[in-house]
């Protein structure tokens, strides 16, 4: 059965909103949004291929499990952005990482890898991130989108490099996310203790940001947010200008093991790293309620963000709509959640203390709630 009839099919079931209704009856702001997105993934995504085509060519980073790079700009001097592709990603079949390699070939498939999450989409949840962010204008994920780059830096066959240059033509394009590269960041697991030296007005931006970055990994039901996998930029006032104020940002990158089709359900634990922050202690300031409920308490609003990832997630070979229809599911049952915690002014810890549910469509099924409340078990 071809996708045309299954969409069809999903939707006369009840189980899937029709595309094209969704596409006419969005509402302005958030067509805003997701355009002003649109086009930065575009201009960056252009960039990144013209500094290519100069001959600056990816750069392996050392650190991680899966095949990253850092794309250089077209000067050299800098960095515009990180790309995964989707075939290195930690199980992937060209990991250059040895380790996972060896993990692969040397353990059964049950002993790697996480059970609730679809195996190589890494790189469509870094977009699907940046999707969510858009549409909930959060501000707070490097814009990130999906591409095909070709370079020898990157991990190839001894085969494909050999009939590459015996036909005298270019090594194959590999898909990928493409984000861009946040200068002048630190991690958090470094930089989260300088927060309480700054004065109350940073400190306060801080606590705004911090809000957000929980609603998004809660949201997308992030299974990896260690503190080395966001980052903080922090701008002091400038003691030659009176009239600077600083700044605080946060960078939510890394959200390759976001977007489960289920909620993990089994021994091993992956806690959220800032859940035993104080700052999880705070409650949800009124201001960021206002922002949101009345995004997330839109049906029409949900189920253009759904469509949204669904289309996204339609362009991996190996999509399967039924496993997506999970994953949709989860994603409405987050969303229930963290309307009623915005509502009830509750904080991020009573956010993950919550129930958990899956919701198909106006059904409702909750199971119980997460151990321990700041970490959930996982695959």
């Amino acid at each position: 059965m071809g996708p045309a009839k299954v969409d069809k099919m999903l939707m006369k079931a009840g189980l899937m909103e029709n595309p094209d209704v969704l596409a006419t009856e969005m509402t302005p702001v958030d067509i805003v949004g997701v355009q002003q997105r649109d086009k930065h993934c575009r201009a960056l995504e252009d960039e990144a291929h013209a500094s290519i085509r100069l001959g600056k060519e990816p750069i392996l980073i050392a650190e991680g499990s899966s095949g990253s790079y850092f794309i250089p700009t077209s000067n050299g001097e800098g960095t515009i952005a990180v790309f995964k592709p989707r075939c290195e990603e930690p199980y992937g079949p060209a990991n250059p990482k040895w380790g996972k390699w060896c993990q692969r070939m040397i353990c059964p498939s049950c002993c790697f890898g996480r059970s609730c999450l679809v195996p190589n989409t890494g790189y469509l949840s870094e977009a699907g991130a940046s999707v969510v962010d858009a549409f909930l204008g959060l501000d707070i994920v490097p814009e990130t989108t999906i591409t095909s780059l070709s370079s020898p830096s990157l991990c190839y066959k001894s085969w494909e490099r050999a009939l590459a240059k015996s036909t005298k033509q270019s090594l194959p394009l590999k898909v990928g996310s493409l984000q861009q590269f946040k200068c002048g960041y630190e991690a958090a697991s470094s930089s989260v203790s300088k927060i309480q030296s700054l004065g109350p007005e940073l400190q306060q931006q801080f606590q705004s940001q911090f809000e957000k970055l929980t609603i998004l990994d809660y949201i997308t039901r992030n299974t990896d947010r260690g503190m080395g996998n966001w980052l903080i930029k922090i701008e002091e006032p400038s003691s030659t200008e009176p009239s600077s104020t600083g700044s605080v940002k946060i960078a939510a990158i890394d959200n390759g093991l976001s977007f489960p089709f289920k909620h993990p359900d089994e021994v091993r634990s992956y806690p959220f790293g800032w859940a035993s922050l104080k700052f999880a202690q705070e409650k949800y300031s009124k201001s960021l309620a206002n922002q949101l409920l009345p995004l997330l308490t839109d049906p029409l609003w949900v189920e253009s963000l759904i469509e949204s990832l669904r289309v996204l997630w339609k362009s991996d070979p190996n999509f399967r709509y039924l496993t997506f229809l999970k994953q949709a599911a989860l994603i409405r049952g987050q969303i229930f959640n963290v309307v009623e915690s915005l509502s009830n002014q509750e904080t991020p810890i009573q956010l993950l203390n919550r129930p958990l549910r899956l919701m198909f469509c106006g059904k409702t099924k909750t199971t119980k709630k997460i151990p321990g409340g700041a970490c959930f078990s996982c695959c």
